[in-house]
């Protein structure tokens, strides 16, 4: 079967999607995978042909919101879907939180019926282009991420499910000169208290003001000391591995006051915090009198 359209229009449109097999409870604020409720859509779309199973359009004009709060007010691709996967090529949308993304996104599954398991058996295959991401919009799919609201330049590859996903080429950059490279492995988003993260850290170079301005999750700013802020910058390379709060660190780091080694084992998930490791000092006076105020 082979079907033709030049134009297609969608006003004030509804996709509810629900598998009530493995349906979660609802949680304000955060997309619900297996209860997706997407409102408000209108698309103008040109050049659709569907060939047996497989569908081919470009979409000129998108706009809807997903009950999470998740809203897009511009979207614009070249879109195929077919029953094994799911591709948007040339694609630049802005969403209600000015984020500005360009990429070319990909789903990969074996059925559509793998959508009733998104985090492990959809699988991204995603390229962001130079783009700028509001952190608020990570919020609605990692409800631990919440509070975070602060824009940032990212471009980088995505692949694998997100239970299991990898992130490649990363370059980021925000505040006024902060920026990192690397590669990172997480296993076990969306849970992000549960999620083992591989971290290589090629290049990290945060100024320390940068750090103190930016919004953490719960929108928590972090509480430095007058000694680290001496430093002024930190150049970070180097390994990290383990949960976000509990993690073993293997880093070369450069600052405004000298240069220091560590093999570092990190725990705050008690109460005090605990270091357990080695860490070497060069130009060790002006350091060491940091670390120690």
């Amino acid at each position: 079967m082979v079907v033709n359209f030049q134009k297609l229009a969608l006003k004030n449109s509804r996709f509810h999607l629900r598998n009530d097999n493995t349906a979660l409870e609802d949680e304000e604020g955060v997309w619900n995978y297996r209860n997706m409720i997407i409102s408000n859509i209108n698309t103008k779309m040109q050049q659709m042909l569907i060939v047996g199973d497989s569908l081919n359009f470009y979409i000129d004009e998108l706009t809807c919101k997903e009950r999470s709060g998740f809203e897009l007010t511009s979207f614009k691709g070249h879109l195929r879907l077919w029953s094994a996967g799911l591709y948007c090529y040339s694609t630049d949308f802005i969403t209600a939180n000015n984020s500005l993304i360009s990429t070319d996104f990909g789903f990969d599954y074996q059925t559509y019926q793998s959508f009733r398991d998104f985090e492990n058996n959809v699988r991204f295959n995603t390229t962001i282009h130079h783009s700028i991401l509001n952190t608020k919009d990570l919020t609605y799919f990692v409800k631990n991420f919440q509070g975070m609201n602060d824009n940032v330049e990212v471009q980088c590859e995505v692949i694998g499910p997100l239970s299991d996903m990898k992130v490649k080429k990363t370059q980021i950059l925000f505040g006024e000169n902060s920026h990192f490279n690397g590669n990172v492995e997480m296993i076990g988003l969306p849970n992000i208290e549960e999620t083992f993260i591989n971290l290589d850290v090629d290049n990290l170079k945060v100024n320390i003001q940068d750090i103190i301005n930016f919004h953490f999750p719960k929108g928590k700013n972090l509480t430095i000391s007058n000694g680290i802020k001496e430093l002024k910058w930190i150049d970070v390379h180097g390994h990290f591995l383990g949960l976000y709060n509990n993690f073993f660190a293997d880093a070369n780091i450069k600052t405004g006051l000298g240069n220091l080694v560590c093999e570092l084992m990190f725990n705050n998930k008690v109460k005090p915090i605990t270091y357990d490791g080695t860490v070497s000092f060069n130009r060790r006076s002006s350091l060491f009198s940091v670390f120690n105020s």
